[in-house]
């Protein structure tokens, strides 16, 4: 009988790493991590248990760079990737995947204009495009230096994640989150990161370079992107192709998502994830 997809059990290398088949376990959020940056039993077990069902790669969902910082979107993972306290569960929880002969992914992500943050609580917010919310937060326009601090964050946990074992890291572009904001085309910026589509294009580009120079070139760079946006023209997946070429020096993998609403720049509501 043909099968639909020949090649889905067949093995590959990506940058010399073999992966014995091509069955990756998308990532999901499932607060794998408390907030004192120890890993719970029945976490660890679960995505154990992907490795141990023949995924070839097994990745933590969406987990915030920023954490504990003004603009987090508190959405996903209780964990402070930066902090030295938690490299040990990071460690473990590595080394309980890759045993099953799993690669081991964590999925890096900054929330911007979706923040799922409060005025009362005096939360900062940043965007590609500044603009009051209809809850009344202030949500400021990135500076070039605001960033290099966002970009440098993204870059020190990736190479923590390295160093702790990780094979594989991804960089959630998808849904509307920060890379997503700058590249839409409501990103009407009057410097060089907006407006036209080169421009709109240069943060995430800049980001995938940094996190290349972070790692080297052992590691795996998963890159995830809307396959659509179900509030936008249909027209804007050229755009996503346009993106995909200019990331291609720097990445190995796209993950192709589902979109989700607001996702532009001056979003106000936080986008569906679709895992």
């Amino acid at each position: 009988m043909e099968r639909s997809f020949p090649s889905l059990f067949t093995p590959m290398r990506i940058r010399g790493v073999f992966f014995r088949n091509r069955l990756m376990a998308a990532p999901i959020g499932a607060w794998t991590f408390s907030p004192d940056n120890y890993i719970f039993d029945y976490a660890l077990e679960h995505f154990r248990q992907k490795a141990v069902g023949g995924a070839c790669a097994v990745t933590v969902g969406h987990t915030e760079v920023n954490y504990r910082e003004s603009d987090t979107d508190r959405f996903g993972l209780y964990f402070d990737l930066r902090k030295r306290e938690g490299t040990g569960a990071l460690s473990e929880f590595a080394n309980a995947v890759r045993r099953h002969g799993a690669h081991v992914s964590l999925e890096l992500n900054y929330g911007g204009s979706p923040t799922m943050g409060s005025k009362l609580a005096g939360q900062e917010c940043f965007a590609p495009v500044g603009y009051v919310r209809e809850d009344g937060l202030v949500v400021h326009e990135i500076t070039p230096e605001k960033m290099d601090e966002i970009i440098g964050q993204y870059a020190a946990c990736a190479r923590k994640l390295k160093l702790c074992g990780f094979d594989m890291v991804m960089i959630h572009g998808a849904h509307g989150w920060l890379p997503a904001q700058f590249a839409a085309p409501e990103n009407t910026r009057t410097d060089e990161y907006g407006g036209c589509l080169e421009n709109r294009l240069r943060f995430p580009v800049r980001l995938a370079r940094a996190i290349r120079e972070a790692v080297g070139e052992d590691m795996i760079i998963e890159y995830r992107i809307s396959g659509c946006e179900p509030d936008k023209a249909p027209d804007l997946f050229r755009e996503e192709v346009a993106l995909v070429k200019a990331l291609e020096p720097y990445i190995d993998l796209i993950h192709v998502s589902s979109g989700g609403g607001g996702g532009g720049p001056t979003a106000v509501k936080k986008p569906v994830l679709v895992l």
